[in-house]
């Protein structure tokens, strides 16, 4: 019997498909078909992965990994910058901040608010640029109003703190001496200011006044006494005259004989800078 014999050499298939990159007009892994004889051989085609696109594939809620390059930048000028910011900051948060300007409430008569003389050259005027000249930063609230009596100046004293002070001078009493005012209401109103600064911790420089000698003398031995009593009594800075090396001199005071002009207001400030002076110390600490 005749066995048939089967041809066992498989020819190579007549066409295949090339993964090579896409000719210019062909999407990216687009196949390229092409005819080859029986006798050609297949030359290996290289396969290009894009990484990328699996990586995406693989992890879609992961960003892809910058190339190489871009990741040596970061590192290299990334974090640089964020070391540089960091540094900064830590620099800006060291530094203190500039103080501001110590602020002394000026509570007083028309002896403070500078009843007579030109503007700039009143009593807080003058003392404000004392202070700056020694190379103190002080910021002198003029609460002075010409007549007002130690009554007013305690209706109005919670309307003086609304700006907050850190230290005050406490200069009444001069209107109730000249209207010849009980010294025992002077003494109350006086005793009222310093307790609400006191519950306020703003240290005073308390002035003196001494009472007008037309009055008699009984009435300035009891009108004199209260400065330096409540000095003692709520322990606070004590300046005894206001105006002392000025009063009853002509060449210093204005027409009234009462108000000093502006060279007797230089006196006034001079003699009592050293007295603000450890108010400022006593206001810092």
């Amino acid at each position: 019997m005749a066995i048939a014999r089967f041809n066992t050499h498989i020819s190579p298939p007549h066409a295949y498909f090339s993964l090579a990159p896409a000719k210019r007009g062909r999407g990216r892994g687009e196949g390229v078909v092409r005819s080859m004889s029986a006798g050609d051989t297949i030359a290996p085609q290289p396969i290009q992965n894009d990484i990328d696109s699996m990586s995406a594939l693989r992890d879609p809620l992961t960003p892809p990994s910058p190339p190489e390059g871009e990741r040596e930048f970061f590192f290299n000028f990334g974090w640089g910058a964020l070391a540089r910011w960091v540094l900064l900051f830590a620099v800006l948060v060291a530094v203190p901040a500039a103080a501001a300007p110590i602020k002394i409430l000026a509570l007083g008569t028309s002896l403070t608010q500078g009843y007579g003389v030109p503007p700039g050259l009143d009593f807080t005027a003058v003392l404000q640029d004392r202070l700056k000249a020694s190379g103190i930063d002080a910021k002198v609230i003029n609460a002075g109003v010409s007549g007002d009596t130690s009554s007013d100046g305690l209706s109005r004293l919670d309307w003086s703190l609304a700006d907050h002070p850190d230290a005050a001078i406490i200069e009444m009493g001069s209107n109730d001496a000249l209207r010849g005012q009980a010294p025992a209401l002077t003494e109350k109103n006086l005793s009222a200011i310093l307790t609400r600064l006191k519950a306020a911790h703003i240290p005073v420089l308390l002035t003196g006044m001494k009472a007008p000698r037309n009055f008699g003398a009984e009435y300035a031995t009891q009108f004199d006494p209260i400065y330096p009593r409540l000095a003692k009594q709520f322990g606070t800075l004590f300046y005894p005259f206001i105006l002392d090396g000025v009063a009853l001199n002509p060449k210093l005071n204005q027409a009234d004989g009462i108000h000093p002009n502006p060279e007797g207001v230089k006196i006034v400030v001079a003699r009592i800078l050293p007295y603000v002076k450890q108010l400022v110390l006593l206001a810092k600490h």
